[in-house]
């Protein structure tokens, strides 16, 4: 999920989390860009389990595991 910081600070993003907890999602992955972004998300359940990066390539590669 990726809102807007002037989006962000009116608490739509909780809203939407919330609103797919109620529906039955039980896992999501998310991205905290902030220390805000993440007290967040540990505000409505959350928690925090790894450190993830994306990467972007200037030209598309392929990657083998």
């Amino acid at each position: 999920m990726f809102l807007r910081s002037n989006l962000a600070e009116c608490g739509i993003g909780n809203a939407q989390l919330t609103q797919a907890r109620d529906n039955g999602v039980r896992r999501a992955i998310l991205f905290a860009a902030s220390k805000a972004a993440e007290a967040a998300y540990a505000a409505i359940g959350f928690r925090r389990i790894g450190t993830y990066r994306v990467v972007m390539f200037n030209t598309p590669r392929t990657i083998v595991g």
